[in-house]
């Protein structure tokens, strides 16, 4: 089989489009209430570069969700059934045409710009275009190149019948270039008025961008124009075509500009008439403000990300990126998982086993993790103590794995044993908490029981079941003598076995204390 056929067998057959019941026509709102500014796509992917609190907001989004994007990995589906704690290297794929596609889109693309100029479109104008090139750079056949197609040159072709009939790409010398459906991955943010194309933030701000940007070129007109109150020259007998050409020519050269601001100015013939109003009558400091915060609250972005350090700790700056990585960029990483699964990898052998997973892009709060993990262990302790299996276990708290070999045996080495070697007795000092706390509740329980059995409360096979319970290791037949029971007397216990009252001095009990303690139990 020649080359081409080898390629034509990997690339599947497209998607018969689904016929639509009904037409479907597209309209936007944009232009409506008389607005006069413009408001087309290329004026909305301008706002990056002429709005500065759109470019610190986009900018942003698009390098958190770049990072995030990198770290996402592609694997098999797994069933229902399946657990990725349990077998996460069954899902693994370490080599795939898709991931060699993902690692570099095109040869002036990598990854990271990738993901980073799908972010800006789909922020900006609500939508993303990516057109499959093959070998050559043909349209068509098997993907190995992606191109990024800004939104404002692509034009979608309504079908009454099939919904879509495909796209129109406008060159930059006015080439007009169909596209198939086929031949593009598309991305948007479902838009009502017009379910063709994406609607996004920008679009809903246009007006109070539009504003912003007038207050910053008031601004900028008022040093422009010496930094002085605009106002009116009258001239109550009139003057010449000629010598009012002449006086504003002179004007311009004595008053205009920030260099001649506060010169003295003569007027000949006239007189000046201030009707300007002042900065602080405009009072555009407020306005730049208000205007700000509208902008994030469309975008949805926390003022802290945005540099805002009024009022902020360390509590409310990992609430800010943990509210934004919820918001924003999670929800970005589940569309773009969409739209691969959907759209790219059907287009390769295999594809449709295929998922694309990402991390939890939320930061991580180091002292939960380790409150969650001591009480995820130790629920696992406890299934385990009561006769579960391990990986059940763990599977059904929510941990990794861990290797069970039971308890020790007596006089196992000292690594079995906690660290503890057995001897003469136990140090104390070296001992786990964990089996101080232990060995100083089977000193109480058996403290106990002796004095029951000594004052006939409990016979000595009682006795023996209770302590063998409490995780004693009692020798057949019956209980050694006791001596009469005696008021406790305070006696010094070792270190670490400290409690209220004192242990009864009793040397079995506290041969069976040691033996326990060097076992390990």
């Amino acid at each position: 089989m020649s080359k081409f056929g080898q390629l034509a067998t990997m690339v599947k057959a497209p998607r018969p489009q689904a016929r639509v019941p009904v037409p479907v026509e597209g309209k936007t709102t944009l232009g409506a209430f008389g607005m006069s500014f413009d408001t087309s796509r290329a004026a909305q992917l301008d706002t990056f570069s002429t709005v500065s609190e759109v470019f610190t907001i986009v900018d942003r989004n698009a390098d958190t969700f770049a990072q995030a994007a990198m770290e996402a990995e592609v694997v098999r589906k797994r069933s229902r059934r399946s657990s990725p704690a349990r077998h996460p290297e069954q899902r693994a794929v370490t080599s795939h045409a898709v991931i060699d596609l993902l690692a570099e889109p095109n040869p002036h693309l990598d990854t990271y710009d990738y993901f980073y100029q799908w972010s800006q479109g789909v922020d900006l104008v609500g939508e993303s275009f990516g057109l499959f090139a093959g070998p050559n750079g043909k349209m068509g056949l098997l993907p190995t190149e992606i191109w990024p197609m800004p939104s404002n040159i692509m034009i979608a072709v309504p079908d009454s019948r099939e919904y879509l009939g495909g796209w129109m790409h406008l060159g930059p010398e006015g080439q007009r270039t169909p596209v198939k459906t086929s031949e593009l991955m598309f991305t948007k943010r479902y838009n009502q008025r017009n379910p063709y194309r994406g609607i996004g933030p920008i679009q809903a701000l246009m007006i109070d961008l539009d504003a912003s940007r007038n207050a910053a070129l008031w601004n900028a007109n008022f040093f422009y124009n010496s930094a002085e109150p605009g106002g009116i020259i009258e001239f109550p007998d009139g003057i010449s075509d000629a010598d009012w050409e002449t006086f504003v020519a002179r004007w311009e050269d004595s008053h205009r500009g920030v260099h001649n601001a506060h010169r003295v100015a003569s007027i000949e013939h006239g007189k000046w008439v201030n009707r300007a109003w002042s900065m602080k009558d405009m009072q555009f400091t407020d306005l730049r403000r208000m205007s700000r915060e509208q902008i994030l609250f469309g975008f949805g972005f926390p003022k802290t990300m945005a540099g805002q350090t009024e009022d902020v700790n360390r509590a409310t700056a990992l609430a800010a990126m943990t509210v934004h990585a919820h918001g924003i960029t999670r929800p970005k990483l589940t569309k773009v998982k969409s739209t691969f699964e959907r759209q790219l990898f059907p287009k390769f052998t295999g594809g449709e086993s295929l998922e694309w997973e990402f991390q939890d892009p939320a930061p991580v709060d180091q002292e939960l993790e380790e409150q969650l993990a001591e009480s995820r262990t130790s629920r696992w302790v406890n299934l385990v103590g009561i006769g579960a299996d391990p990986d059940s276990a763990a599977e059904h708290v929510g941990i990794e794995p861990i290797t069970w070999n039971g308890f020790p045996e007596p006089g196992g080495s000292g690594s079995d044993n906690g660290g503890v070697v057995p001897g003469d007795g136990p140090d104390i000092d070296a001992l786990p908490h964990a089996r101080i706390e232990e060995a100083r509740l089977m000193a109480e329980v058996a403290q106990k029981v002796y004095l029951a059995v000594a004052n006939k409360v409990v016979t000595d096979a009682e006795a023996r079941d209770v302590l063998r319970m409490a995780g004693w290791d009692i020798p057949e037949g019956p209980l050694p003598e006791m001596p009469e029971p005696a008021a406790p007397v305070p006696e010094p216990v070792p270190p670490g076995l400290e409690q209220e009252g004192s242990l009864v001095e009793v040397p079995e009990l506290e041969a069976l204390v040691r033996a326990a303690l060097g076992t390990g139990r």
